[in-house]
């Protein structure tokens, strides 16, 4: 049915043109504000007993938006944007040893099991292995606990208002307007 067709290109395109005509910073300030609401939703919700899997959608979507501010910073003041990736970097950090942790203990566990398999070592290598994973699952749930601690101090309120302050629709008259 073309007419249906027809009107879905449309809104297609109208959808892909509607920032068309607005300031980039506007645009790119209200993309950037509500990744940080969902940073904080995210991280809000997770739990000792939340899956390793949510730290890492939370790691994934803090990447998102680094790039994004780091990709605006020239419409916004420097030194408040350069404290405010600080804050991030601290919390992407914790999110990525924990997620290289994560890894490293299933590959070291995949690698060993498959080493037992092949008959590719002896006892005294897979004990060793096992040992190896003990200590890095020790190492995760350190981290794991630290969690609440770093995302608190990511989230504080001073740093939610510099944030706000800094992104948020009602201060973008501030700074390059392109």
């Amino acid at each position: 049915n073309i007419q249906s067709h027809r009107a879905w290109s449309q809104t297609v395109a109208s959808l892909e043109t509607i920032n068309a005509n607005k300031p980039i910073r506007q645009v790119a300030g209200k993309r950037i504000v509500k990744l940080y609401k969902r940073i904080l939703q995210e991280g809000s919700s997770i739990t000792p007993e939340s899956r390793d899997e949510d730290l890492h959608e939370l790691r994934k979507t803090c990447k998102k938006f680094r790039y994004l501010v780091e990709f605006f910073h020239v419409f916004y003041p420097e030194n408040v944007v350069r404290d405010l990736l600080k804050t991030l970097k601290q919390l992407q950090d914790h999110l990525g040893e924990f997620q290289d942790l994560c890894v490293q203990t299933v590959q070291l566990s995949d690698f060993a099991e498959q080493m037992q398999q092949e008959k590719l070592a002896d006892t005294k290598t897979i004990m060793a292995m096992g040992v190896l994973v003990e200590k890095l699952n020790v190492r995760k749930a350190a981290i794991r606990t630290e969690f609440e601690h770093c995302f608190r101090t990511f989230a504080q309120p001073d740093n939610r208002v510099a944030f706000m302050k800094t992104f948020s629709l009602q201060n973008q008259s501030r700074g390059r307007t392109v």
